[in-house]
């Protein structure tokens, strides 16, 4: 048998046991709550960067359906895109926010008309590109006669996104509008733990 001093450290360490798991135990419950508060502010301030984000993206898509209404009517009273006319026009849609790369009417597949002037890629036939699968954006544009936007894609400028709509004239395909638009960086600044849309 064991004596009374040797009984009360016993006593002791089990006790000490007892309170090291029990402290454990609800230390990982509290840092489960704090990670699940964490997770649920982190989603709801997301959200709303979210939705900014897809507003703000919305905006410079509907430039590109400004451009390809335009070109529609000139091509129906004028049968022809006047290559100053598009520049001003283009030039007044490109203006509206920033995060605007490019904008590119596409006669036939071919990247020719562009604003800024002298953007690289003019000539480039979007129809029937190398490697072919470049090609499929455009292509899908054509045949569902819907928006298309692409994947964003790394650029000596940094991440691009295209969009790109179809234009028919006289009921023909006559060729294509394209934007190539910055999907992030500009749209988004972050700032220490804050994140802000630029509209």
């Amino acid at each position: 048998m064991f004596g009374p001093e040797r009984n009360a450290l016993l006593v002791a360490l089990l006790a000490l046991v007892i309170l090291t798991m029990v402290w454990t135990a609800l230390a990982n419950q509290y840092e489960a709550y704090l990670v699940s508060q964490q997770r649920s502010h982190t989603q709801a301030q997301l959200a709303g960067y979210d939705n900014a984000l897809v507003i703000s993206l919305s905006r410079r898509l509907v430039l590109l359906q400004a451009l390809w209404a335009w070109t529609e009517a000139e091509l129906a009273t004028h049968g022809i895109i006047d290559q100053a006319e598009f520049e001003a026009v283009a030039g007044g849609l490109f203006e509206t926010s920033t995060g605007n790369h490019a904008i590119w009417l596409v006669p036939n597949g071919i990247q020719s008309y562009v604003f800024p002037p002298n953007e690289p890629g003019a000539g480039v036939d979007l129809l029937h590109t190398d490697p072919p699968e470049k090609a499929l954006d455009s292509l899908a544009a054509l045949n569902t006669h819907e928006l298309v936007v692409s994947l964003p894609e790394a650029t000596t400028g940094g991440l691009e996104l295209r969009s790109r709509l179809a234009i028919y004239s006289q009921s023909h395909f006559w060729g294509l509008v394209t934007i190539a638009i910055e999907p992030a960086g500009r749209f988004c600044r972050c700032r220490g733990r804050s994140l802000s849309i630029i509209a």
